[in-house]
């Protein structure tokens, strides 16, 4: 873990040096082409260190997202429609309906993936993006606080056997990192124990208190 954040790191710091340099090149180029003089070394040295820094911004949006067809997302946060790349994780079965079937209690967990839309600001700003039905009533969840309630169902008994993974018409797309993380997270966890499951409501999300 340690060794992929230092090479993600280094090609971070890579891109910028090697953005910055190959933008002042460019840069002087033109301005002699155009003008027919050398241009101050001070123009050169200021696009070098906004391409540096432009280039080294894109390359952290890429390589910490994970990669994919999509760069960050609204906010960064993933809530923007298909941004991102999933993590790499067992696919899970998806069926769409515009009714939830009741859950089996003991052996499920269900938790429902919130979009903006339906989460007030100060929840959505707080990362509380995942939404879980308990005996005292709807909870919203920070990923560290759906992990712990996870790693406690799993140890039963008894023993957790599937993850009911609700998105609604509004929350965010399965490849986000908000989606994404919890699927790969959970089926690493589990070590293939456990099912999950994708589970897509024809609707949008309810918005409970």
């Amino acid at each position: 873990m340690i060794t992929d954040v230092v090479v993600k790191a280094l090609a971070v710091i890579g891109s910028g040096a090697g953005g910055g340099l190959g933008l002042g090149l460019l840069a002087r180029l033109l301005l002699h082409t155009m003008t027919l003089r050398k241009p101050p070394r001070w123009s050169v040295q200021v696009v070098r260190l906004l391409g540096g820094l432009i280039c080294a911004w894109l390359a952290a949006l890429w390589v910490f997202s994970g990669g994919g067809s999509g760069i960050g997302g609204e906010e960064g946060l993933g809530f923007g429609g298909g941004a991102g790349q999933a993590n790499d994780a067992k696919p899970a079965e998806t069926s769409k309906e515009k009714s939830i079937p009741p859950q089996t209690p003991d052996t499920t967990l269900r938790i429902e993936v919130l979009g903006r839309d339906a989460l007030s600001e100060s929840d959505f700003r707080a990362e509380r993006w995942y939404r879980l039905e308990t005996a005292e009533g709807p909870r919203l969840l920070t990923f560290a606080e759906i992990k712990d309630v996870i790693q406690k169902r799993q140890q039963g008994p008894p023993l957790l056997r599937r993850l009911e993974i609700v998105l609604y018409k509004d929350s965010p797309d399965e490849r986000v990192p908000i989606v994404s993380q919890l699927r790969s997270w959970a089926s690493e966890q589990s070590g293939g124990k456990m099912q999950v499951d994708l589970l897509r409501p024809d609707r949008q999300a309810s918005r409970k208190p």
